[in-house]
């Protein structure tokens, strides 16, 4: 079996089998996520609290989704796919439901075969979110993660982690 060079994260090194790189994957996204989510999601109630989307329709659409989001497996994610469509076509510039979209992309992407289809989608909406999104931790958070994952491009995911952290650690 070929070995895979040492991966480095932080002061923490991966050694791993090339066959395990879908696991390492796994453990540094729920690393990022385990680290930033407590924080951002704080932020992202008093936010709402704030700022509403303009469409009442599509955030019950996007709430309607949420729990087939985040899962993470392919067969929750298709369900929310057309609850976050209808979002969007309510609503074309909800940066959370672009966010939570590319997520389900990103999901089936990774987990359901390495579709071109999902791919492009999870990217596209991913720098939807980015776009429209620059006041929401979450929409940041989750456009950032899929950019990383699914485009690897580590420095606009950086930036757009950098942004969701400064915006949960704003005065409410």
């Amino acid at each position: 079996m070929r070995q895979r060079p040492a991966l480095t994260c932080g002061r923490s090194v991966y050694d791993r089998e090339f066959e395990d790189i879908f696991k390492l994957q796994d453990e540094i996204t729920l690393s990022v996520v385990g680290a930033i989510e407590p924080n951002l999601r704080e932020a992202e109630i008093e936010r709402v609290k704030r700022k509403r989307p303009d469409s009442l329709d599509a955030y019950d659409l996007v709430l309607r989704a949420i729990p087939h989001v985040y899962p993470a497996t392919p067969e929750e994610a298709v369900k929310g796919i057309p609850l976050l469509e209808r979002a969007l076509a309510l609503q074309a510039d909800y940066a959370d439901a672009h966010g939570l979209l590319a997520w389900c992309h990103e999901t089936l992407f990774v987990r359901a075969g390495h579709s071109e289809e999902d791919r492009v989608a999870a990217i596209r909406h991913a720098r939807a979110a980015l776009a429209h999104g620059r006041d929401g931790a979450t929409a940041l958070g989750l456009g950032g993660f899929v950019v990383a994952m699914v485009e690897h491009d580590r420095a606009t995911a950086f930036q757009a982690f950098e942004q969701a952290l400064a915006l949960s650690l704003l005065p409410l």
